[in-house]
């Protein structure tokens, strides 16, 4: 934990002023912490797994999350195939049989590089913008179809992030957090499974 916190309290103070090749290592460390918390907050004990990923038991299966934060959209489908080549070479070294990969993307950045301001009439309508930005994420990095590296890797969690202002005055300023799990249409029916009853779990304490 504390190397993490070090590597998050050296970046740069704007998020403008990040860079794909350096000076974005701090808040990739505070995505990797908020997935920590993510499952701390859901009672699950929080165990490192190396230097960049994050991992708990969960039942009588280990769960191996890999984070990645894109910088672009161009970049986002390399960052999820990239991490899922990491777990498949994690398997390797671990109790494989009882191991199962998560791959997590932050997409705040690549789908909003200047951390733009969302402006909106009623809540109904951000409810409807925020779903269906998720919604054009589940289609693009898990279409139907898809099919890992490895058959261990059995989900993605993506994460988007945006602040938001009314056009009325009286309208609430809101910070939007929005974060969803799916598996894999190919993954077998006890992996499925298994990931739904995690985001279930997830859910009870923080909106999934």
């Amino acid at each position: 934990l504390l190397p993490r916190i070090r590597i998050l309290s050296r970046g740069p103070e704007s998020y403008a002023n990040e860079s794909a090749s350096a000076g974005n290592a701090a808040r990739n460390a505070g995505f990797e912490l908020l997935i920590a918390s993510l499952i701390a907050q859901a009672g699950l004990p929080v165990k490192s797994a190396g230097t960049s990923d994050v991992s708990t038991d969960f039942g009588n299966k280990r769960l191996v999350v890999e984070c990645k934060r894109p910088y672009s959209k161009s970049s986002a489908g390399r960052n999820r195939d990239k991490a899922m080549r990491q777990l498949k070479k994690r398997y390797s070294g671990i109790d494989g049989a009882h191991t199962r990969g998560i791959v997590a993307l932050d997409m705040s950045r690549a789908l909003s590089p200047d951390f733009s301001v969302h402006r909106y009439g009623e809540m109904r309508e951000l409810h409807t913008w925020l779903n269906g930005v998720l919604e054009s994420l589940l289609n693009d990095y898990v279409p139907r179809g898809f099919q890992p590296p490895h058959r261990k890797t059995i989900a993605i969690i993506l994460r988007f992030t945006a602040m938001a202002v009314p056009t009325k005055e009286g309208g609430r300023i809101a910070y939007c957090q929005q974060n969803v799990i799916s598996s894999f249409g190919s993954s077998r029916l006890g992996d499925m499974e298994l990931a739904e009853r995690f985001g279930d779990t997830l859910q009870a304490t923080r909106p999934v």
